[in-house]
């Protein structure tokens, strides 16, 4: 897709055109403020237009945060754009952060936090979250710019290490690799859990916005937007400094339930010409209207339309703990006959034990361990009289924890069965494995 001027750069040794060999990297000095020589031409074109920001310019071989990250994209997709993602009114989710580049990825749907309440601006970019970061800032200049970037193909490339790539990953990276953006690494895997530095990180992104600016796909003030980031950032978290404590409360969410759910621009199933979007599985979204059997709701592409009642679970993050608690339990069930798969952490697709409990949780703010070892010391310990629905039960042999589920009340439990998938079932008598405990994750 990125024809001569990308594929003349490209060096299979970690798969993204813009990537060297690990090796180079490894013994660098700590503080690199010049590229490394097979980074240089490419890298003094990008700071030539400005499209490097202070931060990556400071350490070329260093490796790559998200808050860095970040930036870059941000920079990036305002100048290809030509405006600024407003945050005036945006409620800071984050705990741990009040950038605002941060923010504007979180509005704009480019970034994500690592849970509900925590950014983690210092965590690593891994390869596989440098892809979906990047493709959701092309797919939002696509939106914005009425133009296409990327070209949607059916064909699945297969890597020794295919499995490793996480399932909220591969959609990003199937496409990517398509359009030459990413490609395996020279023994034929795609290492998704490696990380990237700076200097690679500015490089694939000089490569994209290089091939827009030579098939014309930027608006015409992009310079000027590049030149003028930095005076803008800062002007718009002085301005939402304030703004932001005051928001307004947060609206009630929803969670899609469906595999894929179309996003209408009327509340009328009947008519294939008012489809205006596709919302994922487990895909938030913000309800800002309700008609009879629709919701009105804000994607997190910030599209709003019409969404069918039957696929969606409405929660209320605001409300207090036992209808959270309620929430909770309403939440799981939508997912009643997903598949048992070892070590799978896809609601839809296929989950383990622990996995069904640490991504229903997940959805409410509260990140459990992986392990069902884990998630068995996770919370507090009650006892049986205690136990509330939204409470986990810990079964096993002798303190060893072997399997967890949610207590959902009337003596039942619902969780990942290895035989029927999610199911619910009685407290006693189902699992083979007695019970050894109880924990409340719920503040």
């Amino acid at each position: 897709m990125f024809g001569t001027p990308i594929k003349k750069h490209c060096v299979r040794a970690l798969g993204i055109c813009t990537l060297v060999t690990l090796g180079l990297s490894v013994g660098m000095r700590a503080q690199a403020a010049t590229p490394s020589s097979w980074a240089t031409q490419e890298i003094e074109s990008a700071v030539e237009i400005n499209l490097v920001t202070d931060t990556l310019a400071q350490d070329y071989q260093k490796k790559l945060t998200r808050e860095a990250y970040v930036e870059l994209l941000v920079k990036t997709y305002e100048a290809s754009t030509n405006s600024i993602i407003d945050i005036e009114a945006v409620k800071n989710p984050f705990e741990d952060t009040n950038k605002a580049f941060i923010l504007k990825a979180f509005e704009a749907g480019i970034a994500s936090g690592i849970t509900e309440k925590t950014f983690v601006p210092e965590a690593l970019v891994t390869r596989e979250q440098m892809v979906v970061m990047m493709v959701r800032m092309i797919e939002k200049i696509e939106d914005e710019n009425k133009v296409e970037i990327l070209t949607p193909s059916k064909s699945t490339p297969e890597f020794n290490d295919q499995q490793a790539i996480s399932s909220w990953a591969t959609k990003s990276i199937n496409l990517a690799v398509a359009n030459t953006i990413v490609s395996g690494t020279g023994d034929e895997n795609i290492n998704p859990d490696g990380y990237s530095t700076s200097e690679q990180a500015i490089i694939m992104n000089y490569r994209v916005f290089e091939r827009m600016m030579d098939e014309d796909l930027l608006e015409d003030a992009w310079q000027e937007r590049l030149e003028n980031y930095e005076e803008d950032d800062t002007i718009t978290l002085e301005t939402a400094a304030a703004k932001i404590a005051l928001a307004p409360p947060m609206q009630l969410k929803a969670i899609v339930t469906a595999s894929i759910l179309n996003l209408r621009s009327e509340p009328d199933l009947t008519n294939p010409n008012n489809i205006i979007g596709k919302l994922s599985s487990n895909e938030e979204v913000t309800i800002v209207g309700e008609i009879d059997a629709w919701y009105q709701v804000k994607s997190s592409g910030q599209i709003t339309g019409y969404v069918h009642k039957d696929y969606i679970h409405k929660y209320d993050p605001n409300q207090p703990v036992n209808d959270v608690r309620n929430q909770i339990v309403a939440y799981a069930k939508n997912f009643i006959g997903t598949r048992y798969r070892y070590g799978g952490t896809s609601l839809t697709g296929g989950v383990d034990c622990s996995g069904y409990t640490s991504q229903i949780f997940a959805k409410f703010g509260y990140a459990l361990d992986r392990s069902s070892r884990g998630q068995g010391k996770n919370g507090k310990a009650v006892t049986r009289n205690q136990l509330l629905p939204g409470d986990l039960v810990v079964y096993g042999y002798g303190g060893s924890i072997s399997h967890v589920a949610i207590f959902i009340g009337d003596g039942q439990i619902i969780h990942a069965t290895s035989s029927y998938g999610v199911r619910i079932t009685a407290l006693d008598g189902y699992m083979r494995e007695p019970i050894i405990g109880y924990r409340s994750v719920i503040n």
